[in-house]
């Protein structure tokens, strides 16, 4: 792809820094290749991490402890080209192969592994590390050694913690991913009114982050009057019309020019904010300062969310039993997970994004924030007001 075609990208040395991270720990374990697998630009981003490139459709990229990586993409069928590991999109790349595949297609499942298989053959591998190798579609996985000459480890727990550290390079970039949802929100806020249907707002929202370079993820909105919850609601529950004195939520969660995901949520009223409403603000601001002030270097994911449900259940609040806290980077969502069953502990330059809802009554007040784990308290990303804000 022409660079003149390419938003911001990262840098040579930190692609370098990681290529080279992962052939140190390919040598420790004595393995020939790393196989990623990916099909979603949401939740794919150790294929971003490794290529600095999107998803179109699946995508398989296998790092080589010896040579530049393959790429197993959609595209014609059967095609292969030769690359030199300098071209935009594909850096550190030496062979592309496409393969027509889709996911709806059943027959299709195995090319991309038989392909993969080929070139591991070629390359000698008898052993490979795999990163969440149970989230591998089964036709994949399972055609990817049918004559079990491949021993595959799963390695998921190292390169997970690899990734969830991000770089100087990558925390600036993090912290300007939430200055733009920063700049989102107050454009959307002068922008939304009465009248307006949910979805309406949502695409304010996706406008003024495309024009800013933001793509992937999700903006999401949820309007309701007085007496009922405004929760944010998926794209086909959008259809409400807004009505003088009514609250909405929006959930701001885009990528960046360069990749990567944080994500800011409100709670915006039409009107004057309810004694009720501004409560369950003021009690989810105290729950997450509360679960922020928890966020050091060296603390247990397992302990902090003890520490949330002792929280919880001394303030009459209904704990979230789906996820209030976890890691951000070139996932949506990405380890740790602040939950009972993550073994991970918390270090200095993990992005994390805290949302612990609180329902009062029959209100609902929507509160997310991103921060930074640092040496000393945490860093915390966005400048949005935490309040509620009023239009009219």
């Amino acid at each position: 792809m022409p660079t003149e075609h390419r938003l911001p990208s990262i840098s040579r040395s930190e692609l370098s820094r990681r290529v080279e991270l992962v052939r140190t720990r390919l040598r420790e374990l004595d393995a020939g290749a790393l196989v990623v697998f990916g099909c979603d630009n949401d939740l794919a981003g150790y294929l971003r991490w490794l290529t600095d490139s999107a998803l179109f459709y699946r995508r398989i990229v296998v790092v080589h402890r010896d040579d530049l990586m393959t790429v197993v993409e959609h595209g014609a069928a059967g095609e292969h080209r030769k690359l030199d590991g300098e071209q935009s999109g594909y850096v550190g790349v030496g062979d592309v192969y496409s393969v027509s595949t889709f996911p709806s297609v059943p027959f299709t499942q195995g090319y991309e592994a038989r392909i993969v298989a080929d070139v591991l053959r070629r390359h000698g591998c008898r052993r490979i590390a795999v990163i969440n190798g149970g989230g591998m579609p089964s036709g994949f996985f399972n055609t990817l050694d049918q004559d079990g000459t491949i021993e595959v480890i799963d390695d998921s727990e190292f390169f997970d913690g690899a990734k969830a550290v991000k770089s100087e390079e990558e925390q600036t970039r993090i912290r300007a991913a939430a200055c733009l949802q920063d700049e989102v929100f107050a454009a959307v806020l002068s922008q939304a009114k009465v009248g307006m249907r949910d979805l309406e707002v949502s695409a304010l929202g996706e406008y003024e982050a495309r024009r800013r370079g933001g793509h992937f993820g999700i903006i999401l909105t949820g309007s309701a009057s007085r007496g009922m919850p405004a929760f944010i609601r998926g794209d086909e529950n959008q259809g409400r019309r807004i009505q003088a004195g009514d609250a909405l939520s929006i959930l701001i969660e885009n990528g960046s020019p360069d990749g990567y995901f944080v994500e800011l949520s409100r709670t915006i009223v039409f009107g004057s904010a309810w004694p009720e409403l501004q409560e369950s603000l003021q009690r989810a601001r105290r729950l997450q300062e509360f679960l922020i002030g928890l966020m050091r270097v060296g603390a247990s994911c397992r302990e902090i969310d003890r520490r949330y449900r002792e929280y919880t259940a001394a303030e009459g609040i209904a704990a979230d039993r789906r996820l209030y806290a976890h890691g951000q980077g070139y996932d949506l969502v990405e380890r740790p997970l602040i939950r009972e069953d993550e073994p991970m502990t918390l270090a200095s330059g993990m992005c994390l994004a805290v949302h612990p809802p609180v329902v009062v009554g029959t209100s609902f007040a929507s509160l997310c924030d991103n921060v930074l784990v640092t040496s000393g308290m945490p860093e915390s990303l966005h400048c949005t007001d935490k309040r509620i804000f009023e239009i009219g």
